[in-house]
């Protein structure tokens, strides 16, 4: 099973219309999940809401429950480029929070967490073989 999880209800829309709802169910905090199939993958959808903390535990909560082995995560970014257009994929290296500050209890840099990195680095091995699938699709 794949998760496809968003920040709000706009974010998972497109997955919501394109997949066979077979139940709906309710997880951490009232969550509602779509479980069907999108296209011929068997999924689990969800928004999972603003909040850091907040959405990561219902991310958990989804994980305990359906066990995906995939997690596609769908957000709003801001780009500085001005070559990128809606509807690019974007393949990042590494993530940057924008809404954690401890800055005034501990002498770090905004959106670092106490005890990581200022950023977490993605698996390079899986950005390419992403890379290498969408220029098959094109």
């Amino acid at each position: 099973m794949i998760a496809i999880l968003g920040v709000t209800g706009n974010d998972i829309l497109y997955f919501k219309t394109k997949m066979r709802v077979d139940r709906v169910e309710k997880v951490f905090g009232g969550v509602e999940v779509y479980i069907g199939k999108v296209f011929t993958e068997d999924a689990v959808v969800a928004a999972v809401g603003i909040a850091n903390y907040l959405s990561a535990m219902t991310t958990a909560a989804i994980i305990e429950k359906y066990d995906p082995y995939l997690i596609i995560s769908l957000s709003i970014v801001h780009s500085i480029s001005k070559d990128l257009r809606q509807g690019d994929l974007v393949l990042i290296d590494r993530v940057y929070l924008s809404d954690v500050d401890f800055s005034g209890r501990k002498p770090l840099p905004y959106g670092q967490i106490p005890g990581q990195s200022p950023f977490f680095i993605a698996d390079l091995d899986l950005s390419g073989k992403a890379e290498a699938e969408a220029y098959l699709v094109t």
